[in-house]
């Protein structure tokens, strides 16, 4: 039995695979919501081992790898990891530290989604600031590093070993990119949070800092001024622009990336649902033409991945499902494995 926890507040989110039956549930993260987890586990549990998951949003400069057991020396350091993202971090580690209490016979794995990019180097990651605030860990962080590192993975897995430089472009609610070069991320699109980059459906994306002061001295509140920018912006607030703009920055990145990685061998793209993303995914490849990428007419699909490129194609092209859950669960369970064995 799997169970993989995700903050998203107010809620925590879990899913649970058991028998080769996955289920989802969520809960309002709060003082009571222990002892619910609790007993829900409990009911659905029948003696068997449970393999628990916890995926961590922002693990700054304490996690530097993307999936590890979870133990008691990173759990402290999960506990130092809370001010890079409160809000999201907080509700993740208490529910990590309860459950790896309640049930300290079992097996517990903590996930990462910035660990990937903690070697981002320091031209990318460094902000034009005073160095008192990057001493205190402002700086570019990165995320989504373990949908990126599986890009990286897939990428060398079809076009072989001669594939070094690659984009990764994730289509979900947050859109962001990753430039990888032999296996190390070298630029991406996300900054200290993911509302830096590229607008998300909900989210600002790139602004100009003093748009923040000019709407506080109008009278918006800090409070409000983030709750607007990250969750009442984005492409939601512009309907009938929306595919263009998403469009014209993710080939803007795109070209940047590929600028600073001295050329490109792949692209691949990462999204939850292929149906929702065909039209865009092709409209980008097709922008790369005068870069010698050559499109297939005919999309062929092998072991649940699409190549989109023909084979005499200079720039390899490839689509990839993404189920977050089963890729956690994979991972977790082959972690594990490699543990007890």
């Amino acid at each position: 039995m799997i169970i993989i926890f995700e903050p998203d507040p107010p809620f925590i989110r879990w899913r649970t695979v058991k028998n080769g039956r996955s289920s989802r549930d969520r809960i309002i993260f709060g003082g009571s919501c222990f002892d619910k987890v609790r007993q829900k586990i409990a009911k659905e549990n029948n003696g068997e081992r449970i393999l628990f998951g916890y995926l961590l949003p922002n693990g700054g400069e304490e996690i530097d790898k993307p999936v590890s057991i979870l133990t008691g020396r990173s759990l402290a350091r999960m506990e130092k990891c809370v001010r890079f993202l409160p809000e999201h971090n907080s509700i993740i580690y208490k529910m990590a530290k309860y459950l790896s209490m309640e049930f300290a016979d079992h097996r517990h794995v903590l996930f990462c989604d910035t660990s990937f990019f903690i070697c981002l180097p320091d031209k990318a990651s460094t902000y034009a600031i005073p160095y008192e605030l990057s001493k205190k860990g402002v700086r570019r962080y990165g995320g989504y590093g373990l949908c990126h590192e599986r890009a990286w993975e897939e990428a060398r897995r079809v076009f072989g070993r001669g594939v070094q430089k690659v984009i990764s472009v994730y289509l979900g609610n947050a859109a962001n990119i990753a430039a990888i070069k032999n296996g190390a991320p070298v630029e991406t699109t996300v900054g200290f949070t993911s509302v830096e980059g590229i607008p998300s459906q909900t989210a600002c994306g790139d602004i100009d800092p003093t748009i923040i002061f000019q709407l506080n001295a109008e009278g918006m509140s800090f409070e409000r001024i983030n709750d607007l920018l990250s969750r009442g912006s984005g492409l939601n607030c512009l309907p009938d622009q929306a595919p263009e703009i998403l469009k014209y920055h993710i080939a803007r990145y795109t070209g940047a990336f590929i600028s600073v990685l001295g050329g490109i061998d792949a692209i691949v793209f990462t999204a939850d649902n292929a149906k929702n993303t065909k039209t865009l995914i092709l409209r980008i490849c097709h922008l790369l033409d005068f870069l010698g990428f050559k499109s297939r007419i005919k999309i062929r699909k092998t072991d649940g991945r699409t190549i989109l490129s023909k084979g005499n194609s200079k720039i390899k092209g490839l689509y990839l499902q993404y189920d977050k859950w089963k890729m956690l669960s994979e991972k977790a369970i082959a972690l594990a494995h490699d543990k007890e064995t």
